[in-house]
């Protein structure tokens, strides 16, 4: 689900870039929040995938992102626009998507069957994978 969401949010930008009217950017938007919602599922990926003594701060650090993103994130495309203009704003930030999604694919592990409890996967299987989320999350 996260990566379908940050796959939308790939085209859904590079396409914001070649908008020429103003109902353009009216579907583009509407058709992002059809699909581009992955703020929830994210803390679920981080709670389901840190070990239990470090789930509170796989939480945390998802949920700092998620405030800090919306105050930064405004103001790095506003000077990114001045600098370069708006179409190349919206291309890096498709490109941004882009480099998220692929960290996103490379990092978590689907294999891990959800229904065990984390405990009883690594006491089985001895360890995890290092492409796992929760190698990713903990320090």
């Amino acid at each position: 689900m996260v990566e379908r969401s940050l796959v939308s949010f790939v085209v859904l930008f590079a396409a914001m870039a070649f908008v020429t009217r103003l109902w353009h950017v009216l579907a583009i938007r509407a058709i992002q929040g059809l699909f581009a919602g992955y703020g929830s599922l994210s803390v679920a990926m981080a709670a389901e995938s840190a070990p239990r003594d470090r789930m509170p701060n796989a939480i945390g650090a998802v949920q700092t992102a998620q405030r800090i993103g919306p105050g930064v994130g405004p103001v790095i495309g506003g000077l990114f626009a001045q600098l370069f203009g708006l179409r190349n704003a919206f291309l890096a930030t498709a490109v941004f998507y882009a480099v998220a999604l692929i960290i996103v694919h490379a990092l978590y592990d689907e294999s891990r069957d959800s229904r065990q409890p984390a405990d009883a996967a690594e006491n089985r299987a001895g360890h995890l994978p290092e492409t796992c989320w929760r190698s990713a999350t903990s320090s």
